[in-house]
């Protein structure tokens, strides 16, 4: 016990470093605890141990290991940074500059975003990676004035992401917004990401994240770090931590990658959690960080495509950078190229030395109302020979008024597209022009300049004036737009804003939004803003367009604006627009005319139009025109609410020297066009604007692409329309929908892109009744009534009654006449006749005679039909007389129904006026169901107040015809309506009753009574005489 033993080693060597004791078995026989009070080793010689030269340190590859007495130390080499065990290149580089809001050397972007938000980005001209450095982040940061804002936070501590990578903890660092990131035991984490774009490739071996001097809350407990060749990544995932607590003030953590990748040029933090496990602590924030690099790449630009070069300015790459240098025969700042529109040798359109050209016979009215003069140059050089123009939406400095002279002091918009900064500049005489401050913009301030060529545009270019203290009127907001019209529609090309670092005299160019996307020849510069903090005028020297090679034939190359259905013709300098055969207008637009323009005049000396007084439109007849021609086959319809000049009122014949709105849309100048019947249409100076209407019905669908509008050739110049709306619509009542309008009249026609043959059957646009088949034709349509109804598939479907096998009325009748006098004259004009569905014989007359047109007071003439049925009516007929005497068919008549002779009448229908009658004239008129009763009734009477003559006369008729939608049989027992005595049983049968006298009764089917003598009395006769 308490014995200790030593062995001598059976085997010399080593040296080592590691000595291991193994114990096998026990001195116990069983197996036990193993124990002992101290061991230790005899050696020979003693060797320190080079951790160094033996490779066990764990200093990083660009770091020298220095053994030391019983360790080693690690130190990071010369042009590195870093703790010896994590160490490389620092990206970015030390004295990339400061980016914090003391001292801000970076620049805010918000020509390019990041997930709607602007960048901050910086170029570095230094040894290590030099370049454009590139900071993007989806969130906003701490008291970030707005996500599109590239000025500073006034009044308060902005804390940049540029703070972060600026190399110093100097200033305030970086921080989230509030709340951005979630606490340590959140349910779930963000996404807050910082991504940093490098102007070269590196392969990153560690990072480095200073923390802040207070809030510790606010650290990183939880964060990836990971890096690709693009924003869109794929990203490779490179170290990872998790739960980091142990962070202390200003303290600064190294961490060596998990993953040695790359090279990489673009680097990204993603914040997941923060230190703090409280809700008011969470926003995450840092000092300063970096990343170390074991190598660094410079970054060939133009090799990689990483270049924003025209493509007709070769990339040329530089340590760090590139260059762009636009090709022989183009101008530009390399970013954008092109041919300079206007040419720099269109020679001066300024005050000293103008050799453009006031034109006073085409003012531009400016949007404050005022015409002001446009300026031209008839330009013969090779590029885009022709006439350019140059105008303004506003008043220039010194402008003389519309005069052909130039003002010594005169700062005219020519001189903006002149190609010289000689003279005065353009600019406007009054501040109307928002400055950089003002919280909202003004009106922009237009200048428009005309080209004699189709230019498709890749950039333009706008000078500065060149006095420095007059750059505050330079613009620092605009937009640039084409189009093919100075009166649009306008396309946005390109639009800046807040560019305030102007130098003296300074060339600023941009490329377009989308190159080459369409061919234009007018450009609209708009200036929405000044440099100047607030309201100022706004000047420039030069501007142009920087465009595509210009082409000399525009119709090969599809660059004109001849519209798809006309010929493009190239001619000397331009082309010309020819409207193909079938199609009408001027070559830009061609059209199918609507209406057709041989449609047939419709003037008072050739009038083939008609006068319709059956379809009135504001108390006016409607004038239509049935067309058979190719193009919208069918009915053409003129309305008018209002009247018109010599308009001889409701009537069917054109009036002498009358102005009717059909003239108006006849293809014809001939003789007199429409007119308003007086002054009633507001002038140029009227306070209010009239609403006259004139409409034009059709029976096709027209997809327009415009109209056309003729004054008048024979006098009357201040007639023509000043202001006029165009509206189109699928009825007379609307909805309307305005299809162009300008702020005279021989002819008017629309122009039309596609005219489709109406279906009024599919459109649901037809006048078919609800019970009739409605079927399509070219240009119309036509109405059948459904199978077992009769009628004219308009205005009346339904059974008709009387039926048609009811038999003859007239003469050679077959019903009977209930009087003592059964006889039937021979030239009798029977009431029957007309109920008798037969126009055989002769037809019903009167014996009265019934007031004419001009009688003072109407007839009251009855012919009542008894049925038995009872009817619900929708509509009746009348045929008249085939042999003659239109004159005594009825103009005025009125319907009533009811259930006895005795009445009361119910109103059915009425109607008066009516004077087309014609031999065998066949008319129908249907139930207006929301205004008459119709039924049922099983009595209806014809009431005949006027007939179809001035003095009064016989009237008669051929038929007369009801049209029952329902009908029930008269159950006149359960009614009432039979004539059965008291003592007598009613029985019901299909269109009558029978009467049977009760037992003990005797008599007929309408008297019932006891018999007296009894009939059991006994025989009283000679053969037995009882």
């Amino acid at each position: 016990m308490g014995e200790s033993k030593t062995w001598p080693m059976d085997v010399q060597s080593g040296p080592f470093s590691f000595l291991r004791v193994t114990v096998r078995r026990t001195m116990a026989s069983a197996a036990g605890i193993g124990a002992g009070e101290f061991a230790y080793f005899l050696a020979a010689s003693i060797t320190e141990l080079d951790e160094c030269a033996a490779g066990v340190h764990n200093c990083a590859p660009q770091a020298t290991c220095t053994n030391t007495n019983g360790s080693f130390t690690c130190a990071y080499n010369t042009g590195t940074v870093g703790n010896g065990v994590a160490c490389g290149i620092q990206i970015p580089p030390g004295d990339i500059g400061r980016g914090d809001k003391a001292s801000f050397t970076w620049t805010k972007d918000d020509t390019v975003t990041f997930g709607g938000f602007i960048m901050i980005y910086k170029d570095y001209n230094g040894g290590v990676c030099p370049g454009h450095y590139r900071i993007y982040s989806p969130q906003l940061w701490y008291n970030n004035p707005g996500a599109n804002v590239t000025t500073l936070a006034v009044g308060i501590a902005e804390w940049l992401l540029s703070s972060l990578f600026n190399g110093t903890t100097e200033g305030a660092g970086w921080s989230t917004a509030p709340n951005a990131v979630v606490r340590r035991f959140a349910a779930n984490e963000s996404d807050v990401q910082i991504i940093l774009g490098l102007p070269c490739y590196v392969i990153p071996t560690a990072y480095t994240w200073h923390n802040r001097d207070c809030c510790l809350g606010t650290s990183p407990s939880s964060m990836n770090v990971s890096a690709a060749n693009s924003t869109d990544g794929p990203w490779t995932a490179l170290h990872s931590f998790n739960d980091l607590t142990d962070w202390m003030e200003d303290e600064m953590k190294t961490w060596n990658m998990d993953v040695i990748g790359g090279p990489f040029s673009f680097l990204r933090f993603t914040l997941r959690r923060v230190r703090s496990n409280v809700d008011d602590y969470r926003t995450g924030a840092g000092e300063n960080a970096y990343f170390l690099a074991s190598s660094v790449t410079e970054l060939d630009e133009c090799a990689t495509g990483m270049y924003n070069c025209d493509p007709d300015a070769p990339c040329t790459n530089t340590n760090g950078s590139f260059t762009c240098n636009c090709t022989q025969g183009f101008e530009g700042d390399g970013v954008a190229c092109g041919v300079r529109i206007p040419p720099i040798d269109i020679r001066r359109g300024d005050n000293l030395d103008f050799t453009w050209t006031k034109d006073l016979s085409q003012l531009y009215t400016g949007t404050d109302g005022v015409d002001r003069v446009t300026s031209y140059k008839n330009y013969t050089g090779d590029v885009c020979s022709g006439q350019f123009r140059a105008y303004s939406s506003h008043n220039w400095h010194v402008n003389p008024g519309n005069i052909a002279t130039v003002d010594v002091d005169e700062h005219n918009p020519a001189s903006l597209f002149d190609g010289s900064n000689l003279g005065w500049p353009w600019h406007t005489t009054d501040h109307v022009v928002a400055g950089l401050l003002n919280e909202t913009e003004l009106d922009p301030v237009y200048v428009f300049l005309e080209t004699p060529c189709f230019v498709s545009p890749r950039g333009y270019a706008i000078q500065g004036r060149e006095e420095s203290h007059f750059i505050f009127q330079n613009p620092s907001a605009v937009n640039m737009s084409g189009s093919n019209s100075s009166s649009g529609p306008w396309m946005t090309l390109h639009s800046f804003e807040g560019v305030a670092g102007w130098e003296p005299g300074e060339i600023k160019t941009w490329p377009v939004d989308q190159r080459e996307v369409a061919s234009f020849k007018v450009f609209r510069f708009s200036f929405r803003r000044v440099v100047n903090d607030y309201t100022s005028v706004v000047a420039a020297d030069q501007a142009y367009i920087l465009s595509a090679p210009l082409t000399t034939n525009e119709c090969s190359l599809g660059i004109h604006n001849c519209d798809p259905k006309s010929t493009c013709t190239k001619t000397s300098d331009s082309f010309t627009c020819v409207c193909n055969s079938g199609f009408e207008g001027d070559g830009v637009t061609c059209s199918i005319r609507i209406p057709p323009s041989d449609i047939g005049r419709g003037d008072d000396n050739t009038f083939q139009w008609q006068k319709d007084d059956q379809i009135l439109f504001g108390g006016h007849v409607t004038f239509s025109k049935g067309y058979a021609g190719t193009i919208c086959p069918g009915e053409f319809r003129v309305y008018a609410p209002s009247n018109w000049h010599n308009n001889p009122g409701v009537q069917t014949t054109i009036g002498v020297n009358e102005y009717p709105p059909s003239s108006l849309f006849d293809a014809s100048a001939e003789s007199k066009g429409w007119c308003s019947s007086a002054d009633n249409v507001s002038g140029l100076t009227s306070p209010t604007e009239s609403d006259e209407i004139v409409v034009l019905g059709t029976l096709c669908y027209i997809s327009l692409t415009g109209y056309a509008v003729q004054g008048r050739d024979d006098c009357c110049e201040a007639q023509a329309p000043s202001a006029m709306n165009v509206s189109g619509s699928n009825s007379t009542d609307g909805p309307w929908t305005i299809l162009h309008s300008f702020e005279s009249v021989n002819q008017a026609y629309l122009l039309a892109d596609a005219v489709i043959e109406l279906d009024e059957c599919a459109a649901g646009v037809h006048n078919c009744h609800l019970q009739a088949n409605c079927t399509n034709t070219n240009g119309s349509f036509f109405c059948t009534c459904y199978p077992g109804l009769e009628g004219d598939g308009v205005n009346v479907c339904g059974i008709t009654l009387p039926p048609l096998d009811i038999g003859r009325g007239d003469s050679g009748s077959s019903w009977d006449r209930d009087i003592k006098n059964t006889t039937v004259g021979g030239s009798e004009g029977l009431s029957s006749s007309l109920f008798d569905r037969d126009v055989s014989g002769l037809p019903w007359k009167t014996a009265n005679i019934v007031a004419g047109l001009n009688d003072v007071s109407d007839s009251d003439e009855h012919i009542i039909l008894g049925t038995l049925c009872h009817i619900t009516l929708n509509g009746f007929a009348w045929n008249a007389r085939a042999d003659c005497c239109a004159n005594e068919s009825h103009s005025a008549l009125n319907l009533t129904g009811a259930n006895s002779t005795n009445g009361p009448w119910t109103a059915i229908h009425s109607f008066s006026g009516v004077t087309d009658w014609t031999p065998a004239g066949f008319g129908v008129w249907p139930v207006n169901a929301s205004t008459f009763s119709g039924g049922p009734f099983n009595f209806f009477r014809f009431t005949v107040r006027r007939v179809n003559s001035t003095a009064a006369g016989v009237a008669s008729g051929a038929q007369a015809i009801l049209s029952a939608a329902s009908w029930t049989e008269v159950d006149e027992c359960a009614t009432g309506l039979h004539d059965c005595d008291a003592e007598a049983v009613c029985t019901n049968m299909n269109g009558s009753f029978t009467c049977t006298c009760n037992a003990g009764f005797g008599g007929d089917r309408v008297f019932c009574g006891l018999r007296v003598p009894p009939e059991d009395i006994g025989r009283g006769d000679s053969d037995s005489f009882t």
